[in-house]
């Protein structure tokens, strides 16, 4: 059976082919190390390296895996976590870090550990609010919108299936005025918005449920010449993962419009939509440390 090589076997070799190399021994301090005085030429090269590719597994783990998903880290933290295992929650990059080895509390730093043995989670944010969030970037037709809610009228939800949690963000409507639309309302003002596109607007306003009225007199023939009334609900609830494969979170929506000239031209407000992507990060991070009951750190690891 092959031994494997001990540094100070390494050194007699080296010494054997390399003459010059002055070999001396350090004793006395924590570690009891070999140095070797290398003429300018000559590369300095570490022993370790060369056993460790004759060891029949590694001395300790180390590396840096990367998940997609809430659910993957944390069964990645299922199969590794030690009593030194922590969180770092970094807001701007959107991460969450999980790292095995830490250094463990307390002052003592001959207690210390390489820290090198992590798990990232690198949070995207989800397709729905890619595409609201760029939908709602400018304003738009009526046709637009119309359109636009036909394609994600998926995603509207009624004022009774709001969460506890996300009471608050209802009262946030109160607070600014206005009443909420039911999923069925804002899908039966589509036809209208569609016809609005091609007629001229008599008239425009905000009722005082902050719903918009308009009354608008249609170039089709087959429309009362008298004009016809539409109303457009001026809230409306969406709800889906703000990050991919998180927890559902809900958005109120506002719709605002602006007349100009026979034209109404739409905006879409996404309202606290930046307050919500923080808030469901936290909710995220805040979950897989009570999960694993590990210490939680707002920022950036060493």
């Amino acid at each position: 059976m092959t031994e494997t090589p001990t540094p100070s076997g390494i050194a007699a070799v080296v010494n054997e082919v390399a003459a010059p190399i002055k070999q001396t021994d350090l004793k006395g301090g924590l570690l009891d190390v070999e140095i070797f005085a290398v003429p300018r030429d000559y590369e300095l090269k570490s022993t370790k390296p060369f056993i460790d590719e004759l060891l029949p597994k590694p001395t300790r783990r180390k590396g840096k895996s990367v998940h997609a998903t809430p659910a993957s880290l944390a069964a990645h933290i299922e199969r590794y976590k030690s009593d030194t295992t922590v969180l770092f929650a970094d807001q701007d990059e959107a991460n969450i870090t999980a790292i095995y080895n830490y250094n463990p509390n307390g002052p003592d730093e001959r207690n210390a550990l390489f820290g090198d043995h992590r798990a990232t989670l690198e949070l995207e944010k989800s397709d729905e609010l890619k595409e609201w969030m760029k939908f709602a970037q400018e304003p738009r037709t009526a046709e637009q919108l119309a359109f636009f809610l036909e394609k994600r009228g998926i995603d509207l939800v009624p004022l009774d299936a709001v969460p506890d949690d996300h009471k608050p963000r209802i009262d946030r409507i109160r607070l600014i005025g206005g009443a909420i639309g039911d999923p069925q309302s804002v899908i039966n003002t589509i036809p209208a918005l569609k016809i609005l596109e091609t007629s001229k607007v008599q008239n425009a306003k905000n009722i005082a449920t902050g719903e918009c009225s308009f009354v608008y007199e249609s170039e089709n023939s087959t429309v009362n010449s008298e004009g016809e009334k539409i109303t457009v609900p001026g809230w409306f609830l969406i709800a889906f993962p703000i990050f991919k494969k998180g927890p559902l979170d809900l958005i109120p929506v506002r719709l605002r419009y602006r007349k100009k000239g026979g034209e109404i031209l739409w905006s879409v407000d996404l309202i606290d939509i930046e307050k919500y992507i923080e808030e469901s990060f936290e909710q995220i991070a805040n979950g897989v440390a009570v999960m694993f009951s590990a210490p939680l750190f707002n920022g950036k690891p060493e």
